[in-house]
């Protein structure tokens, strides 16, 4: 499980993750990157759970706030 802020991609395919959130009354937020340097929070994610992520061609990265762990599966 990570507990840092991790960065992923780009992808040249258009590949499928499965994100699995462990809140421990924090949040994940996923964020895109709009251009260099500028990250945009796509969703938050503040509850245990299993989330079906498609994030072909961009750039993103995950970012634990409070406690909360996650993992990520292709």
């Amino acid at each position: 499980m990570y507990s840092v802020t991790t960065l992923f991609g780009p992808f040249p395919e258009r590949p499928e993750f499965t994100l699995t959130v462990k809140a421990n009354g924090g949040t994940v937020a996923l964020e895109a990157e709009h251009s260099p340097g500028v990250w945009v929070v796509a969703k938050s994610y503040d509850a245990d759970g299993a989330h079906r992520l498609d994030l072909g061609g961009v750039k993103f990265r995950l970012v634990p706030a409070g406690g909360a762990t996650f993992n990520l599966f292709r």
